[in-house]
């Protein structure tokens, strides 16, 4: 092998976006801190739809403000680093066109 083979595959490996799913991850648990909300106050007997929807929206809400901290973090963290790299691809783009 040459030295230029482990150099080309170091730059891909840093290139390739991370396998961790913080972004499902984060909408899975939101999604199900929503629902645990939704059942609790319909077994509390809330049942006006637009109400109950209403109130565990906003409960869920603040739940995941609090308890899905980390998990927000990390899909932020995500989030970033894909548009660094899409901002990367696109500026070595530009630069093979500008010298073409």
């Amino acid at each position: 092998m040459q030295p230029d083979d482990n150099t080309n595959e170091a730059d891909a490996d840093q290139l390739a976006p991370p396998r961790s799913h913080a972004i499902l991850r984060y909408t899975t648990l939101r999604l199900a801190l929503f629902v645990i909300a939704l059942l609790l106050f319909w077994l509390v007997r809330i049942r006006d739809g637009v109400l109950l929807v209403g109130i565990a929206l906003i409960v869920s809400g603040l739940a995941s403000y609090v308890l899905l901290a980390g998990q927000r973090d990390a899909m932020s963290a995500q989030l970033h680093a894909a548009n660094i790299r899409r901002r990367q691809r696109s500026l070595t783009r530009a630069a093979r066109e500008d010298d073409a």
